[in-house]
């Protein structure tokens, strides 16, 4: 008994990144919509990933975290992200990297932000 209280001990203590995942955008369609991302109830978080599969417009209208945008490549069209409107924010908790082949276009528009370590 007390080698099972310890061992839950450890895992609510385990920081939330050990259960990060990583979402791929793949329809057309708001952030929050989980259907975005090919699920039937979960969006991305803050310690989440994301990437926008090829062609897909990903679109954000209120403040939204995420840990980064992660590494995909090879396509012949970009994904795209739009972040629009004077309350609409995409904050990237960790550093991002785009690489070599990397296509995304990101538009910020009408007051929107975008901030990224």
């Amino acid at each position: 008994m007390k080698k099972t209280i310890t061992q839950l001990f450890i895992l609510a203590a385990m920081p939330s990144a050990l259960f990060a995942a990583t979402y791929t955008a793949t329809s057309n369609g708001n952030w929050t919509e989980p259907s975005t991302w090919g699920e039937t109830e979960n969006i991305p978080t803050a310690e989440d990933s994301f990437r926008i599969a090829e062609g897909v417009n990903v679109y954000i209208n209120s403040a939204v975290q995420a840990n980064n945008i992660s590494y995909q490549n090879g396509f012949n069209a970009p994904g795209i992200l739009t972040i629009e409107g004077k309350d609409a924010s995409l904050t990237l908790n960790s550093g991002s990297n785009l690489y070599y082949k990397f296509m995304m276009e990101v538009n910020v528009l009408d007051g929107a932000s975008f901030n990224a370590n």
